[in-house]
């Protein structure tokens, strides 16, 4: 049996968010067969610097949620760094 590989497109919108001097790169992926974004990415870091990149594989009801759901991520990400970097001192 020959097994044949298909090759969903995937399409994003990106969105910029910046939140205590650190910028967040939010990128909610579409898959070209469904009408709702199917993940989302979120590259975080501050501008120059390498980025972390967090990324959640789940369908969300709207490009909205996803939004708001990658600033969330990004901000808990930003505080998490703040909150190491005093403990560091």
């Amino acid at each position: 049996m020959e097994k044949v590989m298909s090759l969903q497109s995937t399409s994003h919108d990106l969105y910029v968010h910046s939140y205590l001097g650190y910028q967040a790169s939010i990128y909610v992926l579409w898959e070209s067969s469904v009408e709702f974004p199917t993940g989302m990415l979120v590259e975080v870091g501050k501008p120059g610097a390498t980025a972390r990149t967090l990324r959640v594989s789940r369908p969300f009801s709207s490009s909205t949620e996803a939004i708001l759901e990658g600033k969330v991520m990004a901000e808990q990400y930003v505080e998490s760094q703040k909150s190491g970097a005093c403990a560091a001192r």
